[in-house]
């Protein structure tokens, strides 16, 4: 008997070996000891491990140590990097200044460049040059080889000081920081950079340090009370009765701000007759040793309004410290496991979904972050995760890829696994082995072929593989009736199954293709719980044609429209019933590339009018020569409309009226190559008979596109005219009152536009055919005139780039210097007839000038030597193929002294430069690209 307890002990201990290399551990729990499968966070890689660089708009009781270092760092420039690192308990809010020091004004005037690395627990050299490549593209990296990485890194920031924040260090390994380190300075020579570091630990802080590390101190009682106030009640009164015990409540914050927006968030979530209950009896119930922010945490979970929202925030345990995760994937997955059940007959599941990160996030038990392209994340402090893993029982594991996924594991888990987050793929045979699997998320997996078993996982109802070489899906894939949501994005294209249409349960399919070829499958209509579908093609084959949409009620968010040449008609565009699919925010239709009128069009188009709470609409390849009366008066059929597009309709003459579209933000119109004037009908001041409409007669003052930012004019060759909207007696017109954003572009005809733009910041206005500017060989003084209206009145501009405009001769002609004392940033580009940059000398704000394939341009004028009057912002000057240029003046550069980089390339006559560079150490010099001091 001792022998088989003793041979049992040992196989127990094999597996408990391997179970440990994969991330699995036992936790404690009652008496005994009880196996739980939870990932080892420490070890494991599930979802982006990051912070980012967005500011908490409320950041209270930090303006002195913002201060302290904005100074520091805007003052020191002899060395070509320091090392900066904040240093301070969890809570503290190293991150959160670290934001705030990189959003702020004074910073952003003094470095050229600003990159934010989430470094967390994983400090692998090659990764953090990878990310901090990323944040400098704003583009994914996906090479291997560091020297390559390093060598792009150089070329983004050569010339240029910058500013590094590694937020979340821990590694205390001054091996690793030391190879960082010397990498790090041998990229660059330019002098003034910094790093700024957040951690924790102090030795990893020594490490690091190469100047003394800043150390972040608590915050008083009465900052934490107004954190608490605000995150409770916002700019309401405290009951009096709560307010009598501040200092008490306060005390447990122990100066920690996580602890009082804890608090403040644990508050807001309950009513107000309750406040004082839960402060008496959780708060201020335990005392001496009692006191810290993990019971507050704690607190704030047992305060959660229902059993259902706390195993949603259970299970975020599961992915790693810093993890960032879509709002809507997070939704999916708490979907999947079964968390999001209803008990009224109308609610949806990813309706509960939203409430419950909404919770969550008022709780402050999960931060909210939006991005730029306006998707929501969900992140938790690192505090919050550890006591979302003290309290997890999730049935979950994120396989390493360090080893194989063996029978002895799955042996201990696969029966009760229902969430699986592998690293590497898995094989065939052990898939019929999870039989309870509910979520598979192959993201991290590079999933070369899907197994052919994947039909046996009966239960799972998330399956994820994004971006991988997969050419063909398995038509097995079909046998999951339970699967909710598919996520896949395949690098070539690929149709779907044939047998899809069986996949009853299907409300998210996630998988997008630019190729309209792409086969839909046979009878998409019976998938009538499908809530996403990013694009539809339209086919010939019964089953593949537009009526299948109409089935699809329940259709949100974004759907694109292709193939519809293949449309017979009003009636058959008419069964999409676009028109009663209410939650489409934003909706593509697009016809086949054709070049000859196709009157049919008009007809297909009128029977797909949207339903009025539409936000984007864009229009493409339509070809008659209008367009339909629902369009024409959008005003009236879209009104909800944020952004319209108008692409290569190529026969409209007439444009739509949209200038009293109240939330239009964003207008496109491209390719409309047969509309020769923009006139008054374009500013919706007439209804649809040509006549004044009768309010406008009582009106003193009307807004015409009144939210409009942004207005783009791409290749409309035959554009003659664009009017200015037409007041009648007595009325007053406030047109474009929010307009920044103008680019005008092969516009080749343009002879005149309006000339009032009260807060145009960025205009743009360029003429090119195949990528380079168009030039005609006499000047067109139409070109300057357009630039002339459009700058007359813009006392905002802050960017102007000019391109292929012949016409111009003297740029300050144009552009009148008093009015433009806001400009930071001017290019001009193939002026081929650019004589003069005039009296640029007086734009004091301009910080960047550009001037580039202007061979006529003989003097670079920028200073007035009687009156001693240059550009005292200037901080980067490129002159370019400019051969009638000999020399520059030697005032430019000795009066210049904000001037950092000076970029000369191709001015073949340039014969003379004026000035001893040694006696400028901070200005950097390029010659034909490469750097000569």
């Amino acid at each position: 008997m001792g022998q088989k307890i003793r041979d049992l002990n040992k196989k127990l201990n094999i597996i408990n070996e391997e179970a440990n290399s994969f991330g699995l551990k036992s936790q404690l729990g009652g008496s005994g000891t009880k196996a739980t499968l939870l990932p080892d966070i420490s070890r494991t890689v599930m979802v982006n491990r990051e912070t980012d660089s967005v500011v908490f708009p409320n950041i209270v009781g930090r303006e002195h140590d913002k201060f302290k270092i904005v100074q520091k760092i805007s003052s020191e420039t002899s060395n070509v990097i320091y090392v900066l690192p904040i240093t301070g308990m969890g809570g503290l809010g190293k991150t959160t200044l670290a934001q705030s020091i990189f959003n702020d004004q004074q910073i952003e005037r003094h470095f050229d460049l600003k990159i934010w690395v989430c470094v967390s627990e994983d400090f692998e050299v090659t990764r953090i040059f990878r990310l901090i490549l990323e944040s400098l593209t704003r583009r994914k990296v996906d090479v291997a080889s560091r020297d390559v990485i390093v060598q792009e890194i150089r070329k983004e920031i050569e010339g240029k000081r910058y500013l590094l924040v590694l937020d979340d260090l821990w590694n205390e390994i001054p091996l690793l920081w030391t190879d960082f380190y010397r990498s790090l300075t041998g990229i660059s020579t330019t002098r003034g950079n910094w790093c700024l570091v957040t951690t924790r630990q102090l030795q990893v802080a020594t490490v690091v340090a190469t100047y003394p590390p800043y150390s972040l101190g608590k915050l008083s009682d009465d900052d934490c009370w107004t954190i608490i106030k605000d995150k409770m009640i916002g700019s309401g009164e405290v009951p009096e009765e709560l307010q009598v015990q501040e200092k008490e409540i306060t005390k447990w914050c122990q100066g920690l701000p996580l602890a009082a927006i804890v608090i403040g968030g644990m508050l807001r979530m309950t009513r107000k007759e309750e406040w004082l209950s839960i402060v008496k009896n959780g708060l201020l119930k335990s005392t001496g040793d009692d006191y810290s922010v993990m019971q507050i945490l704690k607190l704030s979970f047992d305060h959660l309004p229902s059993v259902s929202i706390k195993k949603c925030f259970a299970y975020c345990s599961m992915f790693c410290k810093d993890f960032k995760i879509e709002r809507r994937k997070l939704i999916q997955l708490w979907m999947a496991e079964g968390f999001l059940q209803s008990n009224l007959e109308n609610e949806v599941m990813e309706e509960i979904g939203d409430k419950y990160f909404r919770v969550l996030v008022d709780s402050s038990l999960l931060h909210e972050e939006i991005s730029s392209d306006k998707r929501t994340f969900g992140r938790m402090h690192d505090l919050v995760h550890d006591l979302a893993q003290s309290i997890s029982r999730c049935e979950s594991i994120v396989l390493n890829s360090s080893g194989e996924i063996t029978p002895k594991i799955f042996e201990v888990i696969s029966s009760s696994l229902r969430s699986l987050f592998p690293r590497s793929p898995i094989s065939e045979d052990l898939v019929p082995k999870l039989k309870n699997l509910r979520v598979l998320d192959l993201s991290s997996a590079n999933t070369v072929e899907l197994p052919t078993s994947i039909g046996k996982l009966i239960h799972l109802r998330y399956l994820e593989f994004p971006y991988t070489q997969i050419k063909t899906l398995p038509e097995s894939l079909c046998k999951l009736y339970n699967l909710q949501t598919l996520k896949f994005n395949c690098i070539s294209p690929m149709d779907l199954p044939e047998q899809m249409s069986k996949l009853i349960s299907l409300r998210h399919l996630c998988y997008y293709n630019n190729d309209r070829k792409v086969q839909m499958p046979l009878g998409m209509g019976r998938l009538t719980c499908l809530q996403t579908l990013d694009f539809f093609n339209v086919g010939e084959e019964k089953g593949r044609q537009i009526e299948e949409l109409g089935c699809l009620r329940d259709l949100k968010g974004l759907l694109r429209i292709r193939n519809l040449e293949l449309v017979e008609g009003k009636e058959a565009a008419e069964r999409a019933k676009l028109f009663e699919k209410q939650k489409l925010s934003s909706l593509s239709l697009e016809w086949g590339g054709r070049w000859e009128v196709d009157g049919a069009d008009i007809n297909v188009l009128d029977g797909l009018q949207p339903h009025p709470n539409l936000q984007v609409f864009e229009v493409e390849n339509f070809m008659s020569n209008r367009f339909p009366l629902w369009l024409m008066n959008l005003s009236t059929s879209l009104d909800k409309l944020v952004c319209l597009r108008l692409i290569n309709c190529r026969r409209c003459t007439e444009l739509p009226a949209l200038g009293q579209l109240p939330f239009l933000q964003s207008l496109a119109m491209i390719g409309l190559e047969k509309a020769t004037v923009i006139g008054h009908s374009f500013y919706g001041l007439c209804n649809p008979s040509g006549s004044r409409s009768s309010r406008s007669s009582s009106q003193l003052s009307r807004k015409v596109f009144p939210h409009l930012k942004c207005l783009y004019l791409y290749n409309m060759n035959n554009l003659v005219e664009w009017m200015e909207a037409e007041a009648t007696e007595g009325e007053v017109l406030d047109v474009f009152p929010m307009l920044e954003t103008l680019k005008i572009q092969n516009c080749y005809k343009l002879n005149r536009a309006p000339n009032y733009f009260p807060c145009l910041r960025q205009l743009v206005i360029e003429n090119y055919r195949d990528g380079l500017y168009y030039q005609l060989k006499t000047p067109n003084k139409s070109h300057a005139l357009v630039l002339k209206d459009i700058l007359s009145k813009a006392t905002t501009l802050s960017t102007l780039r000019i391109g292929g405009q012949a016409g111009l001769t003297c740029v300050s002609d144009v552009l009148a210097v008093h009015n433009h004392q806001n400009l930071k940033y001017l290019s001009i580009e193939s002026c081929p007839h650019l004589l003069h940059l005039g009296d640029l000398h007086k734009l004091h704000s301009l910080e960047h000038l550009s001037v580039v394939r202007c061979p006529n341009l003989n003097t670079i004028d920028l200073v007035v030597p009687n009156d001693r009057q240059h550009l005292t912002s200037l901080r980067s000057l490129t002159i370019g193929q400019c051969n009638r240029l000999r020399s520059l003046p030697s005032e430019m550069l000795e009066l210049n002294t904000s001037l950092r980089e000076l970029r000369l390339y191709e001015c073949h006559n340039l014969v003379w430069f004026p000035v001893d560079l040694q006696q400028m150490p901070s200005l950097s010099v390029y010659f034909n690209g490469e750097l000569w001091i």
